[in-house]
C-alpha cells in the first residue's frame, strides 16, 4: 500500500446535519472516519434547500398576507427588494460551509476529503 492508500471504517457521503452527526457518532465510538463531501460544506438543506426556502416563502407569505389586508386598515405599496431579501438570506447561508468544515475539524471527527465520488476497492480479505 503506497502512502496515498487510506482505510476507513466509515467514510460519510456529505456535510449536513445527518452526515456530520453520524460522522460524529462513529468517532466517538473510535472508528476511523472520512467524510467526502464537494465544496461548500454544509449540505442541501442549510445552503441550498430548506433554510433559504424558509427566507424566501417567508418574504413571500408576508406579501401575500398584506396584499389580502388592502383596504381593511392596511395600505401602501409592499414589495419585495429582490436585491435586499437574497442579502438577508446570504446572512444564514454564507456562514454555513466555513462553521461547518471549522466544526468537523475541531471536533476531529474524520478526515476530510473533497471530493464528488470515491472508488470503491475490494478489500484484501474479499470483503466490501
Amino acid at each position: 500500500m503506497d502512502g496515498s492508500e487510506r482505510t476507513y471504517d466509515l467514510i460519510v457521503i456529505g456535510t449536513g446535519n445527518a452526515g456530520t452527526a453520524m460522522s460524529h457518532e462513529a468517532r466517538r465510538a473510535g472508528w476511523k472516519v472520512a467524510i467526502a463531501d464537494e465544496l461548500p460544506f454544509g449540505g442541501t438543506c442549510a445552503v441550498k434547500g430548506c433554510i433559504p426556502k424558509k427566507v424566501l416563502v417567508g418574504a413571500a407569505e408576508v406579501i401575500t398576507r398584506a396584499k389580502s389586508m388592502q383596504n381593511k386598515g392596511i395600505d401602501g405599496d409592499i414589495r419585495i427588494k429582490w436585491p435586499e431579501l437574497m442579502s438577508f438570506k446570504r446572512t444564514f447561508t454564507d456562514p454555513v460551509p466555513s462553521m461547518r468544515s471549522q466544526n468537523i475539524l475541531r471536533k476531529r471527527d474524520g478526515h476530510i476529503l473533497r471530493s464528488r465520488s470515491i472508488s470503491r476497492k475490494k478489500h484484501p480479505t474479499g470483503r466490501r
